[in-house]
């Protein structure tokens, strides 16, 4: 009787991967977008204390 190793298949640690991808690409847009969001707030503040001075 043989012995099964264990371990992953080529295609579990190739869907694993993909999924880790995804999520990692989907937190760095949110990141970019949440920095976007607070430096177009600053911006708009400083414009709004320069037009009501």
């Amino acid at each position: 009787m043989k012995q099964r190793q264990g371990g992953f298949t080529l295609v579990e640690l190739m869907v694993a991967m993909a999924i880790g991808t995804v999520i990692i690409l989907g937190l760095v847009n949110f990141l970019t977008t949440f920095q976007t969001f607070q430096t177009v707030d600053k911006v708009s503040r400083k414009q709004e204390t320069l037009i009501l001075r």
